[in-house]
């Protein structure tokens, strides 16, 4: 009870400005809000990542001088991927990422992932940004020596996402997933990259493409409102440990907004 009451001190004072002299972030009530709200959903480093950096601002509360309350340093954010991750940049990249807000050169800059997943106009994705976003997901598969069978969908993924409506990031992550990035044997021996039919019953197809335009119908008629939890809810791809299917495969859409947006962006 007494860190609820904490918290909510620290989103009272979320705004306030910060010293000019440091590279500062400031996080807004809304989005400490839903911070905290979405934590059960996180993998347990980033659940610490964050616990420690809502320690932090809980701090700056405490202390006498409030300015910073509701803010956080580069040094800070820095020290506690440094406490969780140690030198692991790339696993740092994605709470860093979600706390700070960068400068929006384009609309999906200003987007926080959590709005993205309710988005329903896909329109104005950049084609050209979303498959080299693609890819570099699908070469982080487990088994590099291995040809992956989503090499260059992006393309397929983001048609058939915008003839049916549908969240391309959603849909690929669900393929990213369930093909182990193209190289499971369903995807290799029957071109099935999105876990159709099930474990001995997969389905097979005479091409990828197929098979992503049968996902893409599985989706458009089992997800409820565009949520990717009414899908891993209904049980479509997951009778068993739905949450954690619903984790995964956030994680991979997490990862894949994230490449497009540093593709968008300029960023290696």
């Amino acid at each position: 009870m007494i860190r609820k009451i904490l918290l909510f001190t620290v989103l009272v004072f979320a705004a306030l400005p910060a010293h000019a002299q440091e590279i500062t972030y400031c996080i807004s009530s809304n989005k400490l809000t839903h911070m905290h709200d979405q934590m059960g959903v996180l993998k347990p480093e980033m659940q610490r990542a964050y616990n420690e950096l809502f320690d932090l601002l809980i701090s700056q509360t405490l202390s006498t001088n409030t300015d910073n309350a509701g803010c956080v340093t580069k040094e800070e954010l820095a020290q506690i991927c440094k406490n969780v991750w140690g030198n692991d940049t790339s696993e740092c990249e994605a709470f860093v990422y979600e706390v700070t807000d960068e400068v929006p050169t384009r609309e999906y800059k200003t987007l926080e992932f959590s709005t993205l997943l309710g988005k329903t106009d896909f329109s104005d994705i950049d084609p050209e940004v979303f498959h080299k976003a693609f890819n570099k997901s699908v070469a982080r598969r487990l088994y590099s020596n291995i040809p992956s069978k989503l090499q260059d969908m992006g393309t397929v993924f983001l048609n058939q996402a915008k003839e049916k409506q549908l969240n391309p990031f959603i849909s690929s992550a669900i393929s990213l997933y369930e093909s182990g990035r193209g190289t499971s044997n369903a995807a290799r021996t029957k071109n099935n990259i999105a876990g159709l039919g099930g474990p001995g019953k997969w389905i097979a197809f005479a091409t990828v493409e197929d098979s992503i335009i049968k996902e893409s119908e599985t989706i458009q008629k089992n997800l409820g409102q565009k949520d990717l939890k009414a899908l891993a809810l209904s049980g479509k791809y997951c009778a068993t440990n739905r949450e954690a299917w619903f984790k995964d495969v956030s994680s991979v859409a997490r990862e894949l907004y994230r490449n497009y947006n540093n593709i968008l962006t300029g960023k290696k």
